[in-house]
């Protein structure tokens, strides 16, 4: 494909199609023979054939979607098929979208962080399919940590965020599904220590499916705790148990 997009094409069908035509002031060659018949091309409305093959090219290349629509539709129909069903099949969808061009992942990202703030456990299906959908698109995202560290960041605080709302609503093996989803590029050294309350997450989710000396050896493994991460070790080691 160019980079002229279709949307671009019938917008410009349009202006000409709907927007008066300027009069030149100068005279055209052979009004005067022509007549009536010239007069008549001056200030004509559209034709049907412009109307035609702009309304043709439009369904041939399937419409310029609008992102957030479709991606509230998406949303819509993973959350209607709830927990697991809807993400496997969303996060496919997701990828055909991209693929054609109609959302970005960022885009997905905003709204996926946006539903799991408002509805919480009934979002987790389509942030988990945008979780998903993060993680095929890993290697498009670019290699400079100028240009990726916000987008792995707020990939990892979606994972965060999901987890959080399955564990307190009582799904603790949905939680540890989600806890580390996404690429591994965002799971880093640095993201650990500007987030401690993930890796304290992390933790007491590994406890509460049984995994309790996985959990205290990973906080453990860690150069540096602070905050929540090193709260979570103190409470582990202490025999503590946190329930959601």
């Amino acid at each position: 494909m160019t980079d002229v997009s279709i949307c671009q094409i019938i917008g410009w069908v349009s202006v000409s199609a709907f927007c008066p035509m300027k009069r030149n002031p100068r005279p055209l060659i052979g009004v005067r023979a022509r007549g009536m018949r010239a007069r008549s091309l001056i200030g004509r409305r559209p034709s049907a054939l412009f109307l035609a093959l702009a309304v043709s090219a439009l369904a041939a290349l399937g419409g310029c979607r609008d992102p957030k629509a479709l991606l509230q539709q998406r949303a819509a129909s993973a959350m209607t098929a709830g927990w697991p069903a809807g993400r496997a099949p969303t996060a496919t969808q997701l990828y055909a979208d991209w693929q054609a061009g109609h959302i970005t992942l960022d885009l997905a990202l905003d709204h996926a962080h946006k539903l799991v703030d408002q509805n919480g456990l009934s979002a987790i299906p389509y942030s988990a399919a945008v979780l998903d959908l993060s993680k095929k698109l890993g290697d498009q995202i670019p290699s400079d940590p100028a240009t990726s560290s916000i987008l792995l960041r707020r990939i990892g605080r979606l994972a965060y965020k999901s987890a959080e709302a399955a564990y307190l609503g009582g799904s603790p093996q949905q939680a540890a599904a989600l806890i580390e989803a996404g690429p591994d590029r965002w799971k880093s050294e640095p993201y650990w220590r500007r987030y401690p309350d993930h890796d304290a997450l992390a933790a007491i989710i590994l406890a509460g499916i049984g995994e309790r000396e996985q959990a205290i050896s990973r906080l453990q493994s860690r150069a540096v705790l602070q905050g929540p991460a090193e709260e979570a070790l103190e409470m582990l080691r202490s025999g503590v148990s946190q329930g959601p």
